[in-house]
């Protein structure tokens, strides 16, 4: 495998720490998109039933992770997240912003909402699957569409301070691209 030279991989992790200051000074994405880069943060870690990270997770504890970035506490139930009213539904497809949860009826029971995932737009979801064993991007095809139930908007798209409500998510998830660009103690890129 071809490595990447050190300047550039240098060059890479400095523009990404440049974007990252200035996004948290002024965001540039809505508190939405940030919830999805967290949780797509977590593509390909194993689904394990029960699991909220930050090794393994299952689908409602991929997004009570997520939204404790934002110190949003939720119970670690896909039904009981579904069927909080204190959290404003969305029932058109059309109406769903990045970052709203997403709720399914997977199982042949009385209970509409067994599953959950982070809306990305582009007729896409994350989610950790329990049928690929993995946290995993899908597209909102055919199957979810007969299976869908409603979203959930857990955090409005802008509200004041919210550059220091997110440092510390952020920063961790730009630490982590960092390990990837520059190299490990044996010069190998991570």
């Amino acid at each position: 495998m071809k490595k990447t030279p050190l300047f550039f991989r240098i060059v890479g992790a400095v523009l990404l720490c440049a974007v990252a200051a200035v996004s948290l000074m002024h965001p540039m994405y809505t508190r939405g998109e940030c919830l999805d880069l967290i949780a797509l943060g977590q593509l390909g870690k194993p689904y394990v039933l029960g699991n909220f990270g930050p090794d393994s997770y299952d689908c409602s504890g991929l997004v009570l992770d997520a939204c404790g970035c934002f110190g949003v506490e939720l119970v670690h139930s896909a039904q009981f997240i579904g069927y909080d009213d204190s959290y404003a539904s969305v029932e058109d497809l059309r109406d769903l912003r990045p970052g709203d949860l997403i709720f399914f009826d997977t199982v042949s029971d009385k209970d509409r909402c067994d599953h959950v995932g982070l809306w990305l737009g582009m007729n896409r979801f994350v989610h950790a699957s329990s049928s690929e064993m993995v946290v995993m991007i899908s597209e909102f095809d055919e199957k979810w569409q007969g299976c869908y139930s409603w979203g959930k908007r857990i955090l409005e798209p802008y509200e004041q301070g919210f550059a220091n409500e997110f440092s510390d998510a952020a920063q961790a998830y730009v630490r982590t691209w960092i390990e990837k660009l520059l190299p490990d103690g044996n010069g190998e890129a991570a």
